[in-house]
């Protein structure tokens, strides 16, 4: 895969891709681990979401 080749590194083709984001950030959202790596969209300077 052209990607894998030019930066190094394995990829992966999604079996949805047309919702595969969407069930990613559902995923952060539900998850306490990974919400502190979410940005809060309604903080107008985008500080970490708490």
């Amino acid at each position: 895969m052209y990607v894998e080749e030019m930066v190094g590194i394995t990829t992966r083709t999604s079996v949805e891709p047309d919702i595969c984001a969407v069930s990613g950030l559902k995923k952060i959202i539900e998850s306490k681990d990974l919400r502190k790596f979410a940005f809060s969209m309604l903080d107008e300077n985008y500080r970490w979401m708490r």
